[in-house]
């Protein structure tokens, strides 16, 4: 699936009928079971359109990708398959009258009964770190479809895909050096690896593990495109 829509912080998502397509890449975004086919701008293709009905139909949210879609109130949406259906993405783009709906990305500890049990205690223990120094962990990919879906989209190469707000330098410091910590505790035990992105101040995102050796620039993806920054964080040693 291509990178996600919109912007807007992701607390301030709005829950309203029909909301204006202003929302953060990673946001859930239900549609209209009975009418999202009159909104529909793209694709076409009648295998994608059953598969999409079948997923709307259930109730399920789409998630917001980047935005690539020229009318202002089109949302760029997608959805990832399970594996019993080959992990198909689907990309869509419906009129933003077609949504009932808007949310932020799942929390990290509202998915944690739907991941493999060999990750459960670990997950547990990111969350209470995460409180104990002020860091809420959002989730996105495999792990989110699993838990939206109630399917098996998890493998064993997967990640957990981490989705965390910076709040100051001070703050990415810190909670590179948690996770850093949390992963060398249950590596072994879990085989557990994260990854993902940090939402910066001016709601783009970048890899928050590029961050870990400081480099002078950085990859920035936005609700519109993406492009080289500087980095967030000041020139120094790697964090620990």
């Amino acid at each position: 699936m291509s990178e996600a829509m919109c912007s807007t912080d992701a607390s301030s998502l709005s829950s309203s009928p029909n909301p204006s397509p202003n929302w953060s890449r990673h946001a859930r975004v239900w549609l209209d079971p009975s009418t999202w086919r009159e909104h529909l701008r793209s694709p076409h293709d009648a295998c994608a359109c059953d598969a999409l009905d079948d997923w709307i139909a259930k109730g399920r949210p789409a998630v917001a990708r980047r935005r690539d879609v020229s009318a202002d109130d089109d949302c760029a949406l997608g959805i990832a398959l399970p594996l019993a259906r080959g992990r198909a993405r689907i990309a869509f783009i419906v009129g933003a009258r077609a949504v009932v709906r808007v949310a932020q990305p799942l929390r990290l500890d509202e998915v944690i009964a739907s991941a493999p049990r060999a990750w459960q205690t670990a997950l547990h223990d990111l969350v209470s770190r995460g409180e104990y120094s002020g860091t809420s962990f959002h989730v996105y990919g495999s792990l989110a479809w699993q838990h939206i879906t109630g399917k098996a989209c998890v493998t064993p190469d997967s990640d957990v895909d981490l989705l965390w707000a910076a709040r100051d330098v001070s703050h990415i410091e810190r909670t590179l050096v948690l996770l850093a910590k949390w992963e060398r505790a249950w590596e072994h035990a879990s085989g557990l690896r994260a990854d993902g992105e940090l939402r910066l101040l001016d709601g783009g995102a970048c890899a928050w593990r590029e961050l870990v050796s400081r480099p002078e620039r950085v990859l920035v993806k936005t609700d519109d495109g993406v492009a080289m920054r500087p980095s967030p964080l000041p020139a120094g040693e790697k964090v620990a």
